[in-house]
């Protein structure tokens, strides 16, 4: 006689390689189109980290001041200086072409093994500075699962002068859903281990004398050197213990709390809308550098649902410039995006023209970026809860019983 628990237990194999398979490829609005924006997004910010990226300054970078990663530092070896004459080149007019969209896919290969290379031999690709993400996770993903070439780009309009069909922004196939949900497991992986570790009994996050006390001050007075804002009502934490305490508890449950980005929804915006709060603050006024992190942010947002409403206003503005782009043949727009990549490498590293266009003439910096970033994210927690709130009473209302059937 066969157990009827067979087939049960012998569905549970299954259902754990399909229910992560299926929620790793499940819908995301607009998938399509958001990847093609963010591809353009990613390669300016890109951009905007290299800003200072220079040859001659990378190649006298102290070495006891370099952060190599284990691996890196066994087997690389201090490049010559046409190292650095050639590779910052190189990956600026590669992110120039992947960000028209020319070549896309041989081109997140280079950014992705250029800038590695790169990064590695300065520091490290580590989660701590979220590098990770810029310089290996995105285009990673993106190179063996993903497809941000689809919308928004010089390829995506050769393929379809070619007769091919195109794909329309509001396609949410796996091949768009994938290295979002990827880039996503592994934010949840780093900020969540973070959290353990930072729990454990030995480690120094509980066990160290007032650090937030310490850690404000200290900001206080680089953020003054650096005529950057500086840190209100330090004290706070030095005379009241227990703020000092529950800061640290906040900061664990924090990032405990990106778990959340799995139930996706209202869930979602509420962790996304309060990581950046937290991180502008940090970024603002502790001089905590966690920018990278941002990039990371927006490929949870659907950029394409902002750029629809942004068109319905101002097409009539673009149109003649459209109708003029789309007279242009594809031979001359490739010849273009050639010439511009050539013209923005050379420039990079012999003037400070790009740089200056990138940092739009030098008012944004790893600090000022968060500028705009701080009253933005606080009115999406506000609307987020408000949405949250409204939902929760609306459900309350509807389960309790009617004056009819309680009569």
């Amino acid at each position: 006689m066969k157990s009827a628990r067979g087939p049960a237990i012998s569905r549970i194999p299954q259902n754990l390689i399909r229910r992560p398979v299926a929620w790793l490829t499940g819908h995301e609005a607009n998938a399509a189109g958001r990847l093609g924006l963010f591809r353009i997004v990613y390669c300016v910010f890109y951009l905007f980290l290299l800003i200072e990226y220079h040859a001659p300054l990378l190649y006298d970078f102290p070495r006891f001041l370099q952060r190599r990663s284990v691996f890196a530092g066994r087997w690389l070896v201090d490049p010559p200086w046409i190292f650095y004459e050639l590779i910052v080149p190189c990956l600026v007019a590669s992110l120039v072409l992947l960000l028209i969209g020319l070549w896309t896919r041989v081109m997140t290969a280079v950014v992705l093994v250029v800038g590695g290379l790169l990064e590695a031999h300065l520091s490290g690709v580590d989660m701590e500075r979220a590098t990770a993400f810029v310089m290996a996770y995105i285009p990673l993903f993106m190179l063996i699962g993903g497809d941000w070439s689809a919308t928004y780009s010089l390829d995506a309009r050769r393929r379809q002068r070619g007769s091919q069909l195109g794909v329309g922004p509001a396609d949410s196939g796996p091949r768009f859903v994938l290295p979002i949900r990827a880039v996503m497991v592994m934010l949840i992986f780093g900020f969540f281990t973070a959290a353990l570790y930072k729990a454990l009994p030995s480690a120094p996050w509980f066990t160290q004398d007032n650090l937030f006390g310490h850690l404000t001050l200290q900001r206080r007075v680089r953020n003054t050197l650096d005529g950057n804002p500086i840190m209100p009502l330090p004290w706070l934490f030095m005379d009241y213990p227990l703020l000092e305490i529950g800061m640290r508890w906040f900061v664990v449950i924090f990032e405990a709390a990106f778990l959340l980005l799995l139930v996706g929804g209202r869930m979602r915006a509420l962790i996304l809308s309060i990581a950046l709060i937290f991180h502008a603050i940090n970024g603002i006024w502790l001089g905590v550098s966690f920018t990278p992190i941002l990039i990371v942010y927006l490929l949870f947002i659907d950029l394409e649902a902002w750029r629809a409403r942004a068109a319905a206003v101002l097409a009539p503005l673009f149109k003649p410039i459209r109708s003029v782009f789309d007279s242009i043949n594809n031979t001359m727009l490739v010849i273009g995006a050639l010439l511009l990549a050539l013209i923005t490498g050379l420039l990079w590293e012999y003037t400070r023209l790009p740089q200056s266009v990138v940092s739009l003439g030098g008012l944004v910096n790893m600090v000022t970026i968060w500028y705009p970033v701080l009253p933005i994210a606080l009115l999406w927690f506000a609307f987020v809860v408000i949405d949250l709130l409204r939902s929760l009473i609306g459900r309350g209302q509807a389960g309790k019983p009617t004056q009819a059937t309680t009569s």
